[in-house]
């Protein structure tokens, strides 16, 4: 399946659910407005809270992310972003993206590596994010003078990783940290590109990446 359609099966499993929920919606507001009759107000209070709230964050975030992700001029990446954004928030994650302005991928890296460079850490975040007490993601693609940079960040259940045992555990064949997986494909697909450089930071709770694309 080519980017194209998988953006479109996103796109249509988007307009399926948002039919579902108006279905529901529908039978929802005959519940309420019977309870409010009723001048139940515990059942109002209920139903507000369990259901209508947490619909319209839900809404309101899958819109953000569409809309930001508009700004992505690729398919192939702006379909994979879609995926692992929709992975993470089925996960209960809480997902920022930063894309402001419109951005094409830089032609240096092929669409391959790029692809499995923002999966790598990604999954990473992901993988991470679901094991910290408040599980965030934050995920920045932007361009600064000649730079191009992508930087992703997330929560952990540690105050802050080890660097540098981290930078270790990446050039084995196995790495069992949370942050380890993945990492020595990482560096690999990065020695492949010697203008591209790669910072780790860490504090508070919270891990980030971030891949500076130079233009030399």
């Amino acid at each position: 399946m080519n980017s194209l359609q998988v953006y479109t099966s996103h796109i249509e499993e988007m307009y399926d659910n948002l039919r579902l929920f108006r279905h529901d919606y529908k039978n929802l507001l005959l519940s309420l407005d019977d309870a409010i009759k009723q001048r139940n107000i515990d059942q109002v209070e209920s139903i507000f809270n369990r259901v209508i709230l947490p619909t319209n964050t839900k809404i309101d975030t899958q819109n953000t992310v569409l809309s930001k992700l508009s700004q992505v001029q690729s398919l192939e990446i702006k379909s994979l972003l879609f995926d692992k954004v929709s992975l993470a928030l089925e996960k209960g994650i809480k997902v920022n993206l930063e894309i402001e302005k419109p951005i094409t991928p830089s032609s240096k890296i092929d669409t391959i590596d790029l692809i499995r460079i923002i999966s790598i850490l990604f999954d990473n975040a992901i993988n991470a994010a679901t094991k910290a007490k408040d599980g965030k993601i934050n995920f920045a693609f932007f361009d600064d003078q000649n730079d191009q940079i992508l930087i992703i960040g997330n929560t952990t259940t540690e105050e802050k990783v080890d660097l540098q045992r981290l930078t270790k555990q990446s050039s084995r064949i196995l790495t069992p940290a949370v942050h380890g997986l993945g990492l020595r494909n990482l560096r690999q697909l990065l020695s492949r590109y010697p203008f591209i450089e790669n910072r780790l930071d860490s504090h508070n709770h919270y891990f980030e990446q971030a891949i500076i694309i130079h233009p030399n």
